[in-house]
């Protein structure tokens, strides 16, 4: 279990709080939900092979 600290009043809290247990802040996103998230990745267009050496 990772402690992290809130960035309002600096208390330790633990990893996938959404709020501090000490002052109630609001913090962002938990890193462990951060690091799940699925992000797009590059997409390629086939290419024809025999089409390219024709032109070139």
């Amino acid at each position: 279990m990772t402690i992290n600290y809130c960035p309002k009043c600096g208390s330790s809290i633990p990893e996938g709080s959404v709020y501090c247990p000490y002052c109630g802040y609001k913090l962002s996103l938990p890193q462990k939900v951060l690091s799940t998230f699925d992000y797009p990745q590059p997409t390629t267009t086939p290419t024809n092979i025999a089409y390219v050496r024709a032109v070139s």
